[in-house]
């Protein structure tokens, strides 16, 4: 990116070659701090216009003939592709059925294929775009997909990108629910081996894409200083709030700077070689934002009011509400969604909550989420499903539910950017946004910097295999930054690895790609993990069989990694007292397969001999859980009902660090709003 201002009592100029030099199809831009585009086959500088004079001005010399050539010297030639629709439908059909791993992955691959290895456009228009995702509201990496769109092909351009990024994930989700609902409650095995190798590729592209952005666009102390500090303050602070704020931050930071430092802002044309389009008009734009908001009042104001609203103007409602207000993409909007799709009846004095009546229950809303996470596109398509399955279960056709859903969550974000880009390109020309330009895009690097991290220790908390997702990581890395491969080759690539690491041999793949002997114990090790896990699961189902009154009485949630965790809520009849909850666990502490000779009997058997239980954890923690559920009956049967709720929650993998189970029940809770009066964690 272009300095902010001179430093040195001379300006850069950026002049284009002559025509005869130019590639067919190509458009060519010099760096620096003014961009002067060749007009009519002229072989040398338009130097009458006023913002070339201008710049030569700020030379001492004003020497017009010796400045231009030396700034053409110095300056480095950047091409740019001339964009068809065809170009448009080949790379967003590929994307769109690749670009795993959520929004930060899929600016990093729009990045690394689109600007860098195609140069659809420049480094700092992305960075624009980007940012200005992030302004507003909706999911960022759509808007993004349909601004690329519109830069090069305008309104048609910008619905085709848009459409084709968007389908696949919201086909296959939708069939999903029509076809799964009922019976996929558990989405573990190679599913689960898909996601954990997808998210890994996804982190790397990420990754990749926040090295070569910050490169670009963070050189110097304090770009560099703004990116650090958005990058730590996003982590610390994940709030929805705390994206656009920053972003505003880096903006007002080198605005100041600029003035304070007296510089001379970079002039910048209208037409910028990579941008060829706006889309719409000004005045259509203004229109646009105004439907937007017009159809946000009339919405709110009709299901509120209306006496026996219609069943998909309250779905339409939820979701266009909830589109309209979220920042931070798809994992910020997944509390709000839970909070109004899953609705519970519970009898007058607050007990014995029911979902019978609610548009889908949890098993079916978090098995819903674990598919989505391993689909394409982005994780608004989650709403495609929930459609299907609230119309389905209110007797409509599956396609009245998703339609409504689908088009109400994406439909705000979507109207918004094509509202806002012919804005866009008019005060991107004022000298007030070239000052701020340069946090802006340096703050906006730092949320992608953070994203590394967030993603990475995300990824690996609900990952069965975390060393082979770490490894897969840093394969995918080097194939996609050092190699330059084909990326969404590198995505399918990593989920047939997690396939394979799910099937347990994830040693004979990586010794065969990377010869990483090291890796060998900890593969099992995490063999062991897995065996812990899956016989989890089958203590839960035990427990659902041997304490009905619980488990049908009572509110019960299927929480973590494939739904092992179980959240029971027991309604209490005073909503002013702060819930008490009892943490325990149902997992023992894995086995190595070295120690397997040393035991009498197989560890997980259960064997009874002599009238005693053999095996790992026989006298574990286990006795808490039991202890939990068999008060809760026994309480239950005598007709008990608590004054404050009571709250029990059962991890799954306590023994292995318990994010999937006890911190992904935390996290719930905190998206709730739950604060609680005391925790009472494995019965001290």
């Amino acid at each position: 990116m272009a300095p902010i201002g001179p430093t040195n009592n001379e300006s850069t100029i950026a002049v284009s070659h002559n025509d005869a030099e130019h590639a067919p199809g190509l458009h060519q831009r010099r760096h620096g701090a003014l961009e002067v585009e060749q007009q009519h086959g002229s072989s040398s500088p338009d130097t009458s216009s006023p913002d070339v004079e201008a710049a030569i001005s700020s030379n001492p010399s004003n020497d017009k003939d010796a400045a231009v050539p030396e700034a053409v010297e110095q300056q480095q030639v950047e091409e740019y592709a001339a964009v068809s629709y065809g170009d448009i439908a080949k790379q967003f059909s590929i994307l769109g059925w690749t670009a795993f791993g959520g929004p930060a992955a899929h600016i990093g691959m729009f990045q690394r294929r689109l600007v860098e290895k195609l140069r659809w456009m420049s480094d700092e228009v992305y960075g624009e775009l980007f940012a200005l995702g992030q302004f507003m509201p909706g999911p960022t990496s759509t808007q993004v997909s349909f601004a690329i769109g519109i830069v090069k092909k305008g309104l048609k351009g910008g619905l085709l990108s848009g459409a084709l990024f968007q389908y696949p994930g919201a086909f296959i989700m939708t069939a999903v629910g029509v076809f799964a609902a009922n019976s996929l409650v558990d989405p573990t095995g190679p599913l689960a081996g898909v996601a954990s190798g997808v998210a890994a590729v996804g982190v790397a592209l990420v990754a990749s894409a926040a090295k070569g952005m910050a490169s670009k666009l963070c050189a110097g102390p304090l770009l560099s200083i703004i990116c650090t500090l958005a990058a730590v303050i996003a982590y610390y602070w994940p709030k929805a709030y705390t994206f656009p704020a920053l972003i505003a931050a880096g903006g007002l930071a080198t605005l100041g700077w600029s003035y304070y430092k007296k510089q001379t802002p970079p002039p910048v044309k209208e037409t910028d070689a990579s941008v060829r389009s706006h889309g719409l008009n000004m005045v259509w734009g203004g229109i646009t934002v105004a439907v937007w908001l017009i159809v946000l009042i009339l919405t709110i104001v009709l299901a509120s009011t209306l006496p026996n609203a219609p069943l998909p103007l309250k779905w339409w409602e939820v979701f266009y509400r909830t589109g309209s207000i979220i920042y931070g993409g798809g994992q910020v909007v997944l509390p709000m969604l839970y909070t109004d799709v899953v609705q519970k009846t519970c009898d007058a004095a607050g007990q014995n909550c029911s979902e019978a009546n609610s548009w889908v229950t949890s098993e079916q809303f978090y098995a819903g989420l674990g598919v989505a996470q391993a689909m394409p596109g982005p994780l608004f398509n989650f709403s495609a499903y929930l459609g299907a399955i609230i119309a389905m279960r209110a007797g409509y056709s599956f396609a009245v539910g998703a339609v409504l859903a689908w088009f109400g969550l994406f439909g705000p974000g979507v109207l918004l950017i094509f509202g806002i880009m012919p804005f866009w390109g008019k005060f991107r020309t004022w000298s007030m946004y070239r000052r701020a330009l340069p946090g802006l895009n340096a703050a906006g690097v730092g949320l992608i910097v953070a994203s590394v991290f967030s993603l990475t220790f995300g990824a690996l908390s609900v990952s069965e295999f975390k060393m082979t997702s770490l490894c897969i990581g840093i394969v995918a890395f080097t194939a996609v930054d050092q190699l330059k491969w084909f990326e969404p080759a590198v995505v399918v690539a990593g989920g047939v690895m997690g396939i394979i690491a799910w099937a347990g041999k994830m040693i004979a793949a990586f010794t065969a790609v990377d010869q990483l002997k090291w890796f060998e114990p900890a593969v099992v090790v995490a063999g062991g993990v897995m065996g812990i896990i899956a016989w989890a699961g089958k203590m839960m189902e035990w427990a659902a069989a041997e304490y009905t009154e619980v488990f049908e009485q009572l509110q019960v949630e299927q929480v973590g990694a494939g739904g092992l965790s179980r959240l029971v809520t027991w309604q209490g009849s005073d909503p002013s007292l702060l819930p008490v909850l009892f943490v325990s666990h149902v997992d023992v502490v894995p086995v190595t397969e070295e120690t397997l000779k040393d035991w009498t009997h197989p560890p997980f058997s259960g064997a009874v001999e002599d009238g005693y239980v053999w095996g790992r954890g026989a006298m574990d923690i286990k006795g808490t859980a039991i202890a939990l559920l068999e008060a809760a009956t026994a309480l239950l049967r005598e007709g008990f009902k608590p004054r404050r709720t009571l709250l029990i929650a059962l991890g799954h993998d306590e023994e292995v660090g318990g994010a999937n189970g006890a911190g992904q029940m935390a996290a719930l809770l905190a998206a709730r709003g739950v604060k609680l009066a005391t925790v009472w964690d494995e019965g001290r």
